[in-house]
């Protein structure tokens, strides 16, 4: 009797349609060389809702003009479009490839509620609108430390499935020793620059595992995601974040101060 496969479940999240599509795109292929489940989940936050809901609002049209915001039904109503559009995406990838899928709906933060929902799950993929077409590298944001091997051998499953490379953003401190003098790894001193870094990188996804990577907030995922401009595969989502309070400050001296 053959042994069952082992499934990689992973879990696409995203604040809309046009953020998850090209992270839907991603795991339609990786469920094409590998088994796997798929799971959808849209969060609202809110935002729009709350700005068209006070008195009195503008918005300015692309040529400059004042105009009437939408409706909070609009609005709903474009949630809703988003949901229905992420839904029969995930179901025809799903029925093409042969493998379980689910989506669901959320309100509130969308870091913390994806992080919540990625409970059970073996990988968070968060979405990101495409921003150009050029194929890119495979990024891996770690610390220099062994923890992040389990980063690492996935990057490496994604780089065969999209033919790319794999490049290592590494966080070293004064502890670690000597940088590493491999071409494959980039070592940054500072989130401020591993941040600064990977906005250089043309990059096709990111993978980082909250376990052994030097970001490990809400805040600092959230900024890692728009540092990147791509989809981001999170491993180690389900544990959830450290308080801000125990998450090292960014060195701010006058070259990295907010002006």
């Amino acid at each position: 009797m053959s042994a069952s496969p082992v499934y990689t479940r992973i879990l696409i999240g995203a604040g809309s349609f046009a953020d998850a599509e090209t992270a839907i795109r991603l795991a339609d292929r990786i469920a094409a060389n590998l088994p796997a489940e798929l799971g959808g989940v849209l969060v609202d936050e809110g935002l729009m809702i709350g700005i068209v809901s006070l008195p009195g609002q503008r918005v300015v049209s692309s040529g400059g003009a004042l105009q009437v915001p939408p409706s909070v039904q609009q609005v709903r109503t474009l949630i809703e479009a988003d949901a229905k559009a992420f839904r029969h995406r995930l179901s025809t990838i799903a029925r093409t490839r042969t493998v379980k899928w689910s989506f669901e709906q959320r309100s509130g933060d969308l870091i913390s509620g994806l992080c919540e929902a990625a409970k059970g799950w073996d990988i968070l993929l968060l979405g990101y609108r495409e921003m150009h077409k050029r194929p890119g590298q495979v990024v891996v944001v770690a610390n220099a430390s062994p923890r992040a091997e389990k980063a690492k051998r996935l990057a490496s499953d994604l780089a065969r499935v999209l033919k790319a490379d794999v490049l290592e953003l590494c966080l070293f401190s004064d502890e670690d020793g000597a940088k590493t003098s491999d071409p494959g790894c980039i070592a940054v001193n500072s989130e401020h620059e591993l941040l600064l870094q990977l906005e250089r990188i043309s990059a096709s996804a990111v993978v980082v595992d909250l376990a052994a990577s030097p970001l490990r907030s809400g805040d600092q995922l959230r900024h890692l995601l728009e540092a990147a401009r791509c989809p981001v595969f999170v491993l180690g989502a389900e544990q959830g974040f450290v308080t801000a309070s125990h998450v090292e400050k960014p060195d701010l001296t006058d070259e990295h101060r907010p002006k």
